[in-house]
């Protein structure tokens, strides 16, 4: 399943909370970033070439950041913007809706605060099946070889097959 591009802590707002910077995981090839947010805050998850952008609400803070933090992920910031922050993780590979992360919302654990989990890795892809409007799938008649649209003339695996 796709992770969740916005969504909503369950509970009250809770008036002038406090976004702490976040807390920060390695893994060889994977980047865990874990933000702690409060009862009624919001967010909107926005992948833009080689960074996330993490827009939310109901927190406040100042602007604060870190540069050199893992081979994924190259630096993040805190900047306030009109009723919250903007959170911005530069990473080091590309990112899209589909690939280069994850993210999951895990409910309070010792406590008052959910934690959204944000896990950078270049070798993350959304494996979910694309809607048949999104999806072209073509098979090679000799080779049996399929592709998401067509390889073309340039086509290495069965060229004489493909009669590309």
């Amino acid at each position: 399943m796709p992770s969740a591009l916005v969504g909503r802590i369950p509970g009250t707002a809770q008036a002038g909370a406090q976004l702490s910077a976040p807390r920060i995981g390695k893994n060889p090839g994977q980047t865990r970033l874990v933000l702690d947010l409060p009862a009624g805050a919001s967010y909107r998850i926005v992948p833009s070439g080689v960074s996330l952008r993490i827009e939310l609400s109901g927190v406040t803070g100042g602007a604060q950041g870190a540069e050199n933090i893992s081979p994924e992920l190259r630096s993040w910031r805190f900047e306030p913007v009109g009723g919250g922050l903007q959170a911005t993780l530069v990473t080091a590979a590309r990112v899209t809706e589909r690939s280069g992360w994850r993210a999951q919302l895990l409910p309070p654990s010792g406590s008052d605060r959910s934690r959204l989990v944000i896990d950078i890795s270049p070798a993350m892809a959304n494996l979910t099946p694309l809607s048949p409007a999104r999806k072209s799938w073509l098979q090679c008649p000799g080779s049996g070889h399929a592709w998401y649209g067509h390889p073309g003339p340039e086509c290495q695996l069965c060229p004489a097959a493909c009669g590309a």
